[in-house]
């Protein structure tokens, strides 16, 4: 609470989570950010303002979101993808909520990541369940409840990426910069995949780091054949996306 004071952050987002693990986490970023390459060096003096805080915003405001949309409590049993984790941000985070949910920290690289598993396991720390996987995303098999990404792929691509992990009743939150704009052909592709658009989020919070936004969709039906497809043809969608 100390650093967010200084910092002249709201110590308010603190209070669903476990403050000790924050504590360890956020020195952990700073600790090893050398040696895994986190952050810019631009970056790495606002890790907690620019990064860290964000993150928390964002945990807190999916879960509520989860328990708001889907009128289920977030408990041990809500299963939890953070995708293209990175050094565990923002999924470790999710980790830290006093709901306890099983967390699944998911990257095709063990550079950053596995920093992460070795730091956790000299330190002991016990609090709920939390699995590493090394994979990419596309090859990942699994079933969860919540899928969570930080500027992992562009929307909507990212969620062909996915679709594959969720069965309808499950939720979607993107941490993202400006609101997208939905055109007909954008809610055309969601819907082939399964979702739909629930709501976007702006929390006041982070209007000081400029335009943040966080989409929440949910799953409500099984993907259209083909979907999804192989990698090259969601990489050729993502150049038409950027492109339209």
């Amino acid at each position: 609470k100390a650093e967010f004071e200084r910092a002249g952050l709201p110590t308010t987002v603190l209070d669903d989570f476990d403050v000790g693990l924050l504590e360890w986490y956020y020195s952990f970023l700073g600790q090893e950010n050398a040696a895994g390459g986190f952050f810019s060096a631009g970056d790495a003096h606002r890790i907690l303002e620019r990064h860290f805080f964000e993150a928390l915003v964002f945990a807190r405001e999916s879960l509520r979101s989860y328990t708001r949309l889907t009128s289920h409590n977030v408990s041990r049993e809500t299963r939890i993808l953070d995708a293209g984790s990175g050094p565990g941000l923002p999924g470790f985070l999710f980790y830290t909520h006093r709901s306890e949910p099983a967390v699944t920290l998911l990257d095709s690289s063990r550079r950053r990541l596995g920093l992460l598993e070795s730091r956790l396991k000299a330190a002991e720390l016990r609090h709920s369940v939390l699995q590493f996987c090394y994979e990419r995303l596309e090859e990942h098999i699994g079933v969860y409840d919540l899928v969570i990404m930080r500027a992992l792929i562009p929307f909507p691509a990212c969620l062909e990426l996915i679709c594959q992990l969720q069965k309808p009743g499950g939720m979607v939150s993107l941490s993202m910069g400006a609101p997208p704009l939905e055109t007909p052909a954008m809610r055309d592709y969601l819907t082939a995949l399964g979702y739909v658009s629930r709501e976007t989020i702006q929390p006041p919070e982070l209007e000081f780091l400029g335009q943040r936004s966080f989409k929440i969709l949910m799953k409500a039906s099984a993907p259209r054949k083909p979907y999804p497809r192989n990698w090259k043809r969601i990489k050729e969608s993502i150049q038409e996306w950027t492109e339209s």
